[in-house]
């Protein structure tokens, strides 16, 4: 009897119970040979798996007291693969009785077919970049071809200023280039130019300065109680003897 099929969905995954799904009637009925082959070649996989797990749980078992020597769960699953097995066995020889023949598959192009079918892609890529390529070209002679006859045309009418059409344009063109040259033209930088020498306060002379210099020592020596500079320089050097000396007492 099989495994009803509420079990089945609770032991395994989705594609595992797709799998025993489709050995069931009625979608096996729908399957053709190829599809058949396929599930068969997984049904036998997932049945060797569990057939080999419950082996190991039975030699690991072997033996203990007051334990079952096989796990309930794995022997079941063993079992549902194996009738799925079976029914996509008895649908394949069906089929092959009624003389359907597997759809044939696609065979992998070899590696010289590949590199042609790239040097065709390659060649119709290049092809059309040339197209717009020539097309791009086409478009910049046409510009180019426009501002030629637009600048033929204004020196045309620069040459004869006396037609009634053309005076005014080329009095307007005359001004505006004139414009843009001096725009383009760099300013010029200002000079600068030196402050004048007898600025401000006018420098008093040598003869002055000298005077000036002198009566600022005058000044230094009144406000010091000394008659003269020299008294300073031998107070200074009798201070400086004087440090000598206590500095060798130490």
């Amino acid at each position: 009897m099989p495994v009803p099929a509420a079990k089945v969905k609770a032991l395994c995954s989705s594609t595992e119970a797709e799998l025993v799904r489709n050995s069931r009637p009625p979608q096996i009925k729908s399957l053709s040979l190829a599809e058949v082959t396929a599930a068969k070649a997984r049904a036998r996989k997932l049945s060797d798996k569990w057939q080999g797990q419950l082996h190991k749980q039975a030699r690991a078992k072997k033996g203990a007291k007051g334990v079952s020597g096989i796990d309930a769960n794995t022997q079941l699953k063993a079992e549902i693969f194996r009738e799925a097995l079976s029914a996509y066995e008895a649908r394949q020889a069906e089929l092959e009785a009624k003389g359907a023949k597997p759809t044939s598959n696609k065979k992998t192009p070899t590696k010289k077919a590949r590199a042609a079918s790239h040097r065709g892609t390659r060649a119709a890529i290049r092809d059309e970049l040339a197209l717009v390529g020539d097309v791009l070209n086409r478009g910049a002679k046409m510009v180019k071809n426009t501002v030629l006859n637009a600048a033929a045309s204004l020196s045309h009418r620069n040459a004869n200023p006396g037609t009634a059409a053309g005076a005014p344009a080329s009095a307007a063109e005359a001004a505006t280039s004139e414009q843009v040259k001096k725009a383009a033209k760099p300013a010029k930088k200002a000079k600068r130019t030196a402050p004048p020498v007898n600025a401000g306060l006018a420098k008093p002379s040598k003869a002055k300065q000298v005077k000036v210099s002198a009566k600022a020592k005058q000044t230094r020596l009144a406000k010091s109680g000394k008659t003269t500079r020299t008294m300073g320089h031998v107070s200074a050097r009798g201070k400086r003897t004087q440090a000598r000396r206590d500095s060798r007492k130490k």
